[in-house]
């Protein structure tokens, strides 16, 4: 999608005074005033217009590449590749946001940079339409007909996101719909993510399960010539290095900047006949990337993507890649602050509960978020693929006996209960020995 610019900039106001009048005329923006007093001549620049007000699709796109930043500083902590769809993510947990409340939904809000997602769909939707790209995004909801979940929730969800909702019986058949809602990734992501809800992951306590899958095609612009891939050295952060495909090109115009300051270069790789492309940010040394991952935010990537210049015949290498993730953002996002969604004691989702129908202890929580993506890149372009699984349940409520075995040493008291006093106070460290 077009980068949009996290904030619109705002002319000052400009005042300046003359001390005669035959100093040079204003230019013709500015207005002129006499000061019958001192019969000096003061021009002031009219005040500038009103900022366009940003459109919910543009607030969405917002939210999420915030979100996204957050959310790849807390993921680039682990070692290894990445690849995850901040996209997706947010769309799937968005479409739970109208039926939490309280602290709960001003955690998710905090964390996702905003309340409503239903505009990313439809950004993501109308992109799609262009030619010479496929990319697609599709919701679903499952729900279990038991549970008196709120009908106008369900409604408005399911309207907004474009999401049908699918009533089921996890209490006798969590695993059968388990094995559908994989399917039905499966058919959504051309089988890249073929088993986004692992085995064991839906129970009888499961009630909602709400996905999101997105699936994304297209060619370069400036397409690689196979010819000009060929084996070399690809220096990992620790100095080592790997043989990897390299693609070559010459001659060819990109968008890109060298930003010495920031430690990096970045280039952008349109894909063709489309407004879509690839932004490749790439460190000075091969041991740069924590540094670089250490400045990611939206002010700064919007920074890096709007220094970018067209630039005329760009050696560009490239490796050739491809990768499939499980990527665990349950942690990542109570490391970034939404933690009541996820506790069972506390999680607040009452908004999406008919307390008419409901009992008074039932409640729900997100019991887990699963998340996987594929992404390929060859000379020909890039293909992509991620879907999101939001599992909610109910909170258990089986009894656990307590459980007391001093079976290692101990200290022990003898002592009056109604005063208090400590009769006799020992040890036990071995209570064989005489």
């Amino acid at each position: 999608m077009k980068k949009i610019l996290s904030s619109l900039l705002l002319p000052a106001l400009l005042a300046g005074g003359l001390a005669d009048a035959h100093r040079k005329p204003p230019p013709p923006d500015l207005d002129r005033d006499v000061d019958p007093c001192e019969g000096a001549v003061a021009y002031r620049r009219p005040p500038p217009p009103p900022p366009k007000k940003l459109t919910p699709a543009q607030l969405a796109v917002l939210a999420t590449n915030a979100f996204s930043a957050d959310l790849y500083r807390e993921l680039a902590a682990r070692d290894g590749n990445l690849v995850f769809s901040p996209a997706s993510i947010e769309i799937a947990l968005g479409m739970t946001i109208p039926g939490a409340a309280g602290d709960t939904l001003s955690e998710m809000s905090q964390v996702m940079h905003g309340t409503d997602f239903a505009p990313l769909v439809a950004a993501i939707a109308g992109a799609g339409k262009q030619k010479g790209v496929e990319l697609r995004v599709a919701d679903r909801i499952w729900a279990d007909k038991q549970f008196p979940f709120l009908a106008s929730y369900l409604q408005t969800t399911s309207k907004t996101y474009g999401a049908p909702v699918e009533t089921v019986d996890f209490r006798k058949k969590a695993e059968s719909i388990r094995k559908t809602i994989n399917k039905w990734v499966a058919g959504q992501t051309k089988d890249h993510i073929k088993k986004l809800l692992p085995e064991g992951s839906l129970t009888d306590l499961t009630r909602m399960v709400l996905v999101n899958a997105i699936y994304f095609k297209a060619s370069w612009q400036h397409g690689f010539k196979k010819a000009d891939t060929a084996d070399g050295d690809f220096t990992k952060a620790d100095g080592t290095k790997t043989t990897a495909k390299l693609m070559t090109q010459a001659k060819n115009e990109f968008p890109m900047a060298v930003l010495p300051g920031n430690g990096l270069s970045i280039i952008e790789l349109p894909y063709k006949g489309s407004s879509l492309a690839m932004d490749v940010i790439l460190p000075d040394d091969a041991a740069g990337l924590p540094a670089v991952e250490a400045q990611l935010s939206q002010g700064m990537l919007d920074s890096w993507l709007t220094s970018m210049q067209p630039t005329n015949d760009v050696l560009l290498t490239l490796p050739r890649f491809t990768m499939t993730m499980e990527t665990p953002v349950t942690d990542a996002l109570k490391q970034l602050g939404m933690v009541h969604a996820f506790d069972q004691d506390s999680a607040d989702f009452s908004a999406m509960i008919d307390a008419k129908k409901a009992t008074q202890d039932q409640a729900l929580y997100i019991s887990a978020i699963f998340h996987q993506a594929f992404i390929a890149v060859d000379e020909q372009g890039s293909e992509a693929a991620a879907a999101t699984g939001v599992v909610m349940a109910e909170p258990t409520a089986v009894h656990v006996q307590p459980t007391f075995r001093a079976d290692h040493p101990f200290v022990y008291l003898i002592r009056d209960t109604k005063t208090g006093a400590i009769l006799f106070m020992g040890r036990v460290a071995d209570p064989t020995a005489i």
